[in-house]
């Protein structure tokens, strides 16, 4: 089974096309350079827990603020959305991931 960090690793590229944001953007969101993006999304740099989850709060960041009247385009980015980070709630990630860490010490 992949880890969600590849999965987001695999489906970047992606999502940042789809909504609108370079590498520069997300790098300035989430405090690492437009290269180090670049790197994640080409998987050159292994993502770590602390960048998945910037990364995943910053696309549902923009998700609550999705055009709610233009459908094609929220669908498209909702199964873009999706793609990259599942059904889950990032709580319920992150409970699982305190979880696991908590079991293999």
């Amino acid at each position: 089974m992949l880890s969600r960090y590849i999965i987001l690793s695999m489906h970047l590229r992606d999502l940042m096309s789809v909504f609108g944001v370079t590498c520069e953007e997300l790098g300035n969101a989430i405090g690492v350079t437009k290269q180090t993006v670049s790197n994640l999304a080409t998987r050159k740099t292994a993502m770590t827990k602390e960048h998945y989850i910037a990364i995943r709060l910053y696309f549902d960041y923009l998700v609550d603020r999705i055009d709610k009247f233009d459908q094609e385009s929220n669908e498209l980015k909702m199964h873009a959305y999706i793609l990259a980070f599942g059904t889950k709630t990032l709580e319920e990630e992150l409970e699982y991931m305190f979880n696991l860490s908590i079991r293999r010490r």
